[in-house]
């Protein structure tokens, strides 16, 4: 590497200088203004600029770099060969590489292609995303499919049901249709809300109870609610529980302890809007799994657009049975016991 300082009173003075001196391939090291000292006259000096330059060779010797020409570009950047040609033969190198790889290549295409599949499969699975109802599916098909997760609710007169489920699922609703469908034993059933902390929370629950003419507690408490099962004796009891966000890490351990007040009669039902995002049904699914669900009931199945999600959720094979469907507000006639076949219709239905 050759170097030189140029001077001069301006900078395209020394550039012009530095060209002529070293050639077109010179390399600007640095500047900087340079002022003078005072003259032996007492004047002050004038101000210079000063360049240092660059050139990987002395002026009029040939180097090696000089076999190896760079591109038009390369000179555009003023970028000095000592520096170019390195980097011009790695990447001659490298393009080599390439060639030769692709040339073997096809093998290991068909291989990254299903390791790819593979990870779509994976990563569908994580999110949440089971099996669906085929386009097309015969309807007693889909209805084979659907049995394996339909169970049709037994009456239990000793049993106390803990209704729970996402906010705005439909559980106060739930829990009244089904109390004006036990009609076998309606003299003895009570129903109770802990949904108490919300101003008018349980004024709905309260006016299906005195419609049915069923007695109504409200318990503030997992303490308030043993002492009403304590009173009610082994008479059946239906529970409505508030919604709570899934980030509320406190709404769980609550629910669990309203279950274990229940003790050994207590069923757990678990209440998801058929309209809802697979991902979200799952989500919720497994939010509630450490009460050990004992049924399911999907509602707002008439506000559904489609019912693939849900038929997911169901085929995934990893909720609890389900019970009930709900298609509406009407208090008793919109819930229905899930029949595999209605709900293959259904979902079919919905699909086309």
């Amino acid at each position: 590497m050759h170097l030189k300082r140029f001077e001069g009173a301006s900078m395209r003075e020394v550039l012009r200088e530095v060209r002529e001196t070293l050639g077109p391939d010179a390399l600007v090291v640095s500047t900087r203004t340079v002022r003078r000292h005072r003259s032996l006259f007492g004047r002050l000096g004038g101000s210079v600029i000063e360049v240092t330059a660059a050139v990987d060779r002395a002026p009029g010797v040939e180097s090696v770099a000089e076999q190896h020409q760079p591109e038009a570009s390369w000179n555009d950047l003023r970028m000095t060969r000592a520096l170019v040609s390195p980097l011009e033969a790695e990447i001659r190198a490298l393009r080599s590489a390439v060639e030769r790889l692709s040339a073997r290549s096809e093998p290991a295409v068909d291989l990254t292609r299903d390791l790819q599949a593979l990870r779509e499969v994976a990563r569908e699975r994580k999110a949440g995303c089971g099996p669906r109802p085929a386009r097309g599916e015969p309807v007693d098909a889909l209805a084979a499919r659907l049995d394996a997760a339909l169970r049709p609710p037994r009456p239990d007169e000793n049993a106390a049901i803990l209704y729970v489920g996402p906010p705005g699922a439909g559980k106060t609703t739930t829990l009244a249709k089904v109390a004006a469908r036990t009609e076998s034993f309606r003299d003895d059933l009570a129903v109770v809300t802990t949904d108490c902390h919300r101003l008018g929370a349980d004024a709905s629950l309260r006016a299906f109870a005195k419609q049915l003419g069923v007695p109504f507690e409200a318990a503030v408490s997992p303490g308030q609610l043993a002492q009403a099962v304590a009173k009610r004796g082994r008479r059946p009891m239906l529970i409505d529980t508030a919604g709570r966000s899934r980030r509320d890490t406190t709404a769980l351990t609550e629910l669990r302890m309203l279950r274990d007040a229940l003790g050994a009669r207590a069923r757990v039902c678990l209440v998801l809007p058929a309209n809802g995002r697979e991902i979200d049904l799952r989500a919720d699914v497994a939010r509630y799994r450490e009460l050990e669900p004992d049924a399911l009931v999907l509602t707002k199945v008439d506000e559904s657009v489609g019912l693939d999600d849900a038929a997911s959720l169901l085929l995934g094979g990893d909720c609890p049975p389900l019970h009930w469907i709900a298609t509406g507000q009407r208090v008793p006639e919109d819930l229905f016991v899930a029949d595999p076949r209605d709900l293959a219709e259904r979902i079919l239905g919905a699909a086309a």
